[in-house]
């Protein structure tokens, strides 16, 4: 396979694809004012009109086609910590808060089922969840699409 970067890489629409399904499961649980959208492979964090952080997943690990699903898992946490970095700077408290406790709930993403599974919180108390993300085919992600 012919990829972005040489033989045997994701191609730029593949890794779109990704940022995508990120954009749109991640658009879905930021708070009110807050969304996310895709252009190409940056995934874009919005506050009203105006973008307050990107990623470009295009410049994260390899991105090899034998991998993908871990890069997925790993490029999609670091969506979700540096996204949470900003919100709380934006907000200037805590998101999301863990119910009854102090400090934050820690971003996590763990494959399973052939899906990246993303979420707020620990295996014990989930308190963010995402739509899972297909490791093999982001554009069948719950929610599809630009939010």
């Amino acid at each position: 396979m012919e990829g972005y970067r040489g033989e045997g890489r994701l191609t730029l629409g593949e890794i779109s694809g990704f940022a995508e399904a990120v954009a749109a499961s991640l658009g879905a649980v930021v708070p009110d004012g807050f969304s996310c959208i895709a252009s190409d492979s940056v995934v874009i964090l919005v506050r009203g009109h105006v973008a307050v952080r990107n990623l470009d997943l295009a410049d994260a690990p390899e991105w090899r086609v034998e991998s993908r699903a871990d890069d997925l898992r790993v490029v999609l946490w670091q969506v979700l910590s540096d996204f949470q970095d900003e919100i709380i700077e934006q907000l200037g408290q805590a998101w999301p808060a863990i119910p009854g406790a102090v400090g934050i709930a820690v971003p996590h993403a763990r494959l399973e089922n052939g899906s990246v599974q993303a979420w707020y919180g620990n295996d014990e108390a989930v308190v963010v969840a995402l739509q899972p993300i297909p490791a093999d085919r982001p554009d069948e992600a719950g929610g599809g699409g630009r939010h």
